[in-house]
C-alpha cells in the first residue's frame, strides 16, 4: 500500500489551522468550493474539489485541533475512494505543524498516486496562504 505523506508549518495558531481545515467553512478556502462537516467520529466529510468531484467519507477519529482520520467512500468520484486520509496538527514553536497522510490501495497506482501528491502539495499552499 502507497502512503503519500506532506507536511506543511503555517504560522497561525493550532486551533485556526484546525477550523481552516475541517470545518464547513475552512475547507472551501483552501480545498473545494462545496464542503460540509459533520464534525465528530462517525461523522459525514462531504467536498467537491476545484475538479468538480465530489469526494464523500466516514470521520474515523477526531480529536479537535490535534487529529482526524477520513476514510473516502469506495463509490467516491475522485479515483482514490477507498483510501484514508489523516490530518495531524501540533504547535510547533511559533507555528503550526500539519502532516498529512493520505494511504490506500488506490495509491499503488503512480496514475493515481502522482497527481494526487502534486494535488497535496497545492492545496497545502493554498491552505497556508489562506491563513498566513
Amino acid at each position: 500500500m502507497s502512503t503519500i505523506r506532506r507536511p506543511v508549518h503555517i504560522a497561525a495558531p493550532t486551533r485556526a489551522v484546525w477550523n481552516a481545515l475541517l470545518s464547513t467553512d475552512g475547507i472551501v478556502k483552501w480545498l473545494g468550493t462545496e464542503g460540509r462537516v459533520d464534525p465528530r467520529e462517525g461523522g459525514r466529510f462531504t467536498c467537491k474539489l476545484a475538479s468538480g468531484d465530489e469526494v464523500t467519507g466516514i470521520i474515523n477519529a477526531w480529536r479537535p485541533t490535534a487529529k482526524a482520520e477520513i476514510l473516502f467512500d469506495k463509490r467516491s468520484a475522485a479515483p482514490w475512494g477507498g483510501t484514508t486520509l489523516t490530518f495531524a496538527v501540533a504547535r510547533d514553536g511559533a507555528e503550526a505543524a500539519v502532516h498529512v497522510q493520505h494511504s490506500g490501495g488506490a495509491l499503488d497506482d503512480d496514475a493515481i498516486s502522482a497527481p494526487l501528491d502534486a494535488s497535496w502539495k497545492g492545496w497545502l499552499t493554498q491552505l497556508r496562504d489562506a491563513l498566513e
